[in-house]
């Protein structure tokens, strides 16, 4: 008889479960748990033995069911949102052949992101289209320097990794490891080449290799000041 009343709780706390219509992953868990529970109790009179089990297996079945018909919606409702993308993607592409305004850029970024959820399997794949897409509008704008429209492009992967959910943060993070690298790498060559010129005593090809030399630097300085600002870029929005 104590093993019926535990067997009779089991039955009522997933029949509480069902009706509340939570089919979530801890939910899940928890039924999955009072299965494994419901193993553990013994014998119940003989009786009740199989109105018990077929009360529980029902319960358990009808919650898996509710589940599966959640998770088929889910499906259904994020095969609709690749579609919505897939579309966004078409008309910015074209929109791009006509006039490429980057003023309707953050407005685009607002769109994809507020379609919501793709299936896991396109999510990458989506997400780099969108970017290639919008990245046509930096392409042509004729009133960006190399290093403004490096950076926007960059700006743009940012924003559809943060607002579109997961999937992307890899892509930032081995974004950042490899600018890291080529930081350390940079100064270390700068801090050589200023090394190098204090070996150089006064004289016209003294001058002159010291000269390049700065030169070098110089320029090297200007590349590190822009590795370092697209650091900072991704740095700040993870």
């Amino acid at each position: 008889m104590e093993n019926l009343k535990a067997k009779t709780l089991l039955c009522e706390q997933v029949e509480t479960l069902l009706e509340s219509g939570d089919v979530s992953a801890d939910q899940t868990n928890q039924v999955i748990e009072w299965q494994k529970t419901w193993r553990t109790i013994g014998h119940v009179p003989e009786k009740q033995k199989d109105s018990i089990y077929h009360r529980f297996k029902k319960a358990c079945d009808q919650f898996f069911e509710l589940k599966r018909q959640a998770s088929s919606e889910v499906d259904k409702e994020y095969a609709e949102n690749l579609a919505k993308k897939e579309a966004l993607i078409a008309q910015i592409k074209a929109s791009v052949a006509e006039n490429a305004d980057l003023q309707i850029l953050a407005e685009y970024k607002k769109q994809f992101a507020s379609i919501g959820f793709v299936p896991k399997k396109d999510m990458q794949r989506i997400q780099s289209a969108f970017v290639e897409a919008i990245n046509l509008f930096v392409k042509s704008a004729s009133n960006l320097t190399a290093g403004d429209r490096e950076k926007l492009m960059l700006q743009n992967e940012v924003d559809v990794v943060l607002k579109s959910g997961k999937g992307g943060s890899k892509s930032l993070g081995k974004q950042e490891n490899d600018l890291r690298r080529k930081i350390k790498a940079m100064e270390d060559d700068i801090a050589l080449w200023r090394n190098n010129i204090e070996f150089f005593g006064p004289s016209r090809g003294a001058d002159k290799i010291k000269a390049d030399f700065e030169k070098k630097i110089a320029q090297a300085e200007k590349e590190l000041n822009a590795l370092q600002d697209k650091l900072k870029l991704i740095v700040s929005a993870q």
